[in-house]
């Protein structure tokens, strides 16, 4: 995992969800990050925007939310035959801060894949 994919997902595992201003900050170091990676990016500029969150979900995986705070996210084998990576997040303080960093776990896995 690339040292900016785990700022992103340290960053999400320690901001302060009730604090506006550090939520905005964790927003802009993740546009920052998907620009950087492709510049097109759909993704917009609130973080806890379930529209937001879809623009940017990798295709090909699917979201298991299993409790308030954590979520699965799954890809599975071509062939059918079972997951072929389980990303977890968990002890989130929301389901879309959960759902995000599942998200870019997602991102840097299919990127070391190339």
């Amino acid at each position: 995992m690339s040292n900016e994919a785990q700022k992103i997902l340290s960053l999400i595992e320690s901001v302060d969800h009730t604090n506006d201003s550090a939520m905005i900050r964790l927003n802009d170091e993740i546009y920052e990050w998907l620009l950087s990676i492709d510049p097109e990016t759909k993704f917009g500029r609130f973080v806890n925007s379930r529209d937001a969150l879809k623009a940017i979900r990798p295709d090909g995986w699917s979201l298991h939310c299993i409790e308030f705070g954590s979520c699965s996210f799954i890809k599975n084998r071509v062939d059918g035959n079972g997951p072929l990576v389980i990303l977890r997040s968990d002890d989130l303080y929301q389901e879309e801060l959960a759902e995000l960093h599942a998200i870019i776990q997602a991102i840097e896995y299919e990127r070391t894949q190339k």
